[in-house]
């Protein structure tokens, strides 16, 4: 399994912003660092928002 550590910076190609990474919950920590892998997200909690979406998939985005 794969690891990333807390404060990566996290990019959406349809976001306007980049995002830190927090890991949560703490289960794993390498080298002094809380690690998070795909199965520890939480939406709004380990991985904060990219900003504005600009997918048209995305129905505000779509109707403005």
């Amino acid at each position: 399994m794969e690891y990333v550590c807390t404060g990566a910076t996290l990019q959406c190609s349809m976001g306007t912003s980049n995002s830190k990474l927090t890991a949560t919950p703490k289960n794993v920590c390498l080298v002094g660092n809380d690690q998070a892998n795909i199965a520890d997200f939480v939406s709004m909690v380990n991985v904060k928002s990219f900003g504005k979406c600009r997918s048209l998939a995305y129905p505000p985005t779509a109707s403005a």
